[in-house]
């Protein structure tokens, strides 16, 4: 989107229209090959997987022409052998998409790099990108410690240096890596060297705050060891602080999103991911947000997504969510999309 359809999104989706999702997000897969600390996906009972003919029977309808970055998150989507399948599946289902986003924890390097080989030969080299996400989560042992696994960080460091050789491999395809860090209690004393491996690897960072929730992630019975207490709150506080002025204008919100709600404050603006961004789950059915994957089930191999966004019961689950999760939730969801108009008049995402 551009800065005046963001405006028009923030100001007007659930107001006086509901816009069509202009971001896709499919999780081929729940299985994982790392057990997290922060998610507990990896615990959860696995799903059905639909095909590549399935998926196609849901995207290809005229609801997703409007879809400009689509992504493939998880579990570890690595895992999926069909993954090349699937990318033909979203160059060919999907005539307004320019970036086609991978999300992977990074550890089984072969693997993913022929994966990401494999998604580049379907891709069009004209109009479609690929960006590939890394979780980042420590340095050295922390990382371990986090992923479950030894050797869990320098694996990581081996899928970096294998996708900087993609990229010199293929120099005129547009392949861009970005890492993303989730804060919790093993990590605050080491906020700063990951930021500086990112920079090292001239590639892009976002910091998000563990949510502890029975919902997606299935974390709850870990709360003890993830939760922040006072002086690591106040400890990430400084560090945001310092890190804001260094940000562009869509991470610089975040952030200051984050600050406010770690001080005991309420965020201050509209999260439109139910109106930007549509989820869908391993079997089909659709992921609200993380935060409440199981307020309302609905499977878009049978009831279509293009009615049921419409509904009264997608608007009333809106605004339930608007009511009792937004105030206080720190995911960067709609990261870019809840600018203030002098941001975006200074130039916006």
């Amino acid at each position: 989107m551009n800065n005046l359809e963001r405006l028009t999104f923030y100001y007007l989706a659930g107001r006086l229209f509901i816009p069509l999702p202009r971001y896709l997000i499919y999780n081929p897969t729940l299985r994982c090959d790392l057990a997290c600390r922060h998610c507990g996906i990896w615990e959860a009972e696995k799903q059905k997987e639909l095909a590549p003919v399935d998926l196609k029977k849901i995207i290809q309808r005229k609801f997703f022409r409007k879809i400009d970055t689509a992504w493939l998150t998880g579990g570890e989507p690595s895992m999926r052998k069909d993954l090349k399948e699937l990318a033909a599946v979203f160059r060919d289902s999907l005539p307004g998409m320019r970036v086609l986003g991978i999300a992977s924890n990074g550890f089984a390097t072969e693997r993913i790099l022929a994966r990401l080989e494999e998604i580049l030969s379907e891709l069009d080299p004209t109009r479609q990108g690929l960006f590939v996400h890394l979780s980042l989560d420590g340095i050295g042992e922390v990382e371990d410690r986090i992923r479950g696994r030894v050797g869990a960080f320098a694996a990581l460091s081996e899928t970096v240096k294998g996708i900087n050789g993609l990229k010199k491999r293929y120099p005129a395809r547009k392949i861009e890596l970005g890492f993303n860090c989730v804060i919790q209690k093993q990590n605050v004393d080491q906020l700063e060297e990951i930021r500086k491996f990112a920079q090292d690897q001239g590639s892009s960072l976002t910091f998000n705050m563990v949510e502890i929730t029975d919902q997606y992630y299935c974390n709850q019975d870990r709360a003890g060891e993830l939760a922040l207490d006072q002086a690591e709150k106040e400890q990430v506080i400084i560090f945001l602080k310092r890190l804001i002025p260094q940000s562009g204008a869509a991470l610089s919100y975040q952030y200051r999103r984050m600050l406010a709600v770690l001080s005991g404050q309420k965020r201050d603006r509209r999260c439109l991911s139910l109106y930007s961004t549509l989820a869908i789950d391993a079997d089909g059915s659709w992921i609200p947000c993380p935060l409440c994957s199981e307020w309302k089930r609905v499977n878009f191999i049978s009831d279509p997504p293009e009615i049921f966004w419409k509904s009264k019961e997608a608007m009333e689950l809106r605004q339930r969510v608007e009511r009792e999760l937004c105030p206080e939730c720190m995911l960067s969801c709609s990261l870019g999309d809840s600018l203030s108009v002098p941001e975006f008049l200074r130039g916006g995402f």
